[in-house]
Order: structure tokens, then C-alpha cells, then sequence
């Protein structure tokens, strides 16, 4: 999948998880040979010490893990008091949690491109 990407014109990837992100530097690094961020850059969701020893660091994205699972067994309390009352239905939720960038080395300024698939209408 990470080769057809790259043919399509990705210059950049945002792994979900710490398994992902060491499995796509594997694949990019190793396999495609592609360099980190002179050839793409690397951004992960999860903001694992580790990730600031790798080569090169790794930018990534701060969430408030603990705020999140707290919400998360807070709804999830709500729904299951709720159950089995007749002619309720969920409500949805939109709750916002502040994040932050750690930037470091995994991440190139590409700057506007003419020739950027996005800029292509």
C-alpha cells in the first residue's frame, strides 16, 4: 500500500499507533528505501518517549490520553444507563479535547508546489 501511495504522490504519513509507525519506518526505510523527511515525512498520533530518540525524532501529535479514556467510561456509563428505557435513543456527542504538535525531525517543509496534486482543480 505505502509503494502505491507513493507512486500517487504522497509525501507524507500519519501513523494511529506505535505499531504502525515502526512498521511503516520499516517499510519506507528498508524497503522502499525512501528517506526520512528528505523524501517524506512522518507524523504519529501517539507521543511515545521513545519517538524523540529515533532517527531521525519523530513529530507527533500530544492528546490528552487520560481526558480521552475518561470521556470514553463517561459515555459509556451514560449508554448503559439508558439501556433497556423504552424510546430513548442515544445522544450524540461532540466533545473536543486540546492537542498539541511536538515538532521534530520527521517532518520536511515542502513548501506550495505547483505540480502538488492538491493544487491540481
Amino acid at each position: 500500500i505505502l509503494d502505491r501511495l507513493l507512486r500517487r504522490g504522497a509525501t507524507a504519513f500519519v501513523n494511529f499507533s506505535e505499531d504502525s509507525l515502526l512498521e511503516t519506518i520499516h517499510i519506507l526505510t528498508h524497503i522502499l528505501r525512501q528517506r526520512i523527511p528528505e523524501d517524506v515525512s512522518i507524523v504519529s498520533l501517539e507521543n511515545i518517549p521513545i519517538f524523540q530518540y529515533l532517527s531521525p525524532p519523530h513529530t507527533v501529535i500530544r492528546q490528552p490520553s487520560e481526558e480521552l479514556a475518561a470521556a470514553a467510561a463517561d459515555l459509556i456509563v451514560d449508554l448503559c444507563s439508558q439501556r433497556g428505557k423504552k424510546g430513548q435513543v442515544a445522544k450524540i456527542h461532540d466533545i473536543k479535547f486540546p492537542s498539541s504538535l511536538i515538532e521534530r525531525d520527521s517532518v520536511a517543509d515542502r513548501g506550495e508546489s505547483d505540480e502538488s496534486p492538491l493544487n491540481a482543480r
